[in-house]
């Protein structure tokens, strides 16, 4: 039982840094247009608490370069 309860929690989780990820890109796509590779895949491999850390600063941003750093984008 409570190694079930252990893969319902990280299910869990796993599905809420999905849900926030496609947040994140939704956002920014209306801000910016269409995203490049390489934030796309910064997006893809960050964790959720990345993720969160974004979509706190991404109202405020002005570039992509802004929020995520020189890319090769």
């Amino acid at each position: 039982m409570f190694l079930l309860r252990q893969c319902f929690h990280a299910n869990r989780a796993e599905g809420k840094a999905e849900g926030e990820a496609l947040a994140l890109q939704t956002l920014l796509r209306k801000r910016f247009g269409a995203l490049p590779p390489d934030v796309l895949a910064m997006i893809a491999n960050a964790s959720l608490e990345q993720i969160d850390a974004w979509l706190e600063q991404v109202r405020d941003t002005r570039s992509l370069d802004d929020l995520f750093g020189p890319t090769t984008h």
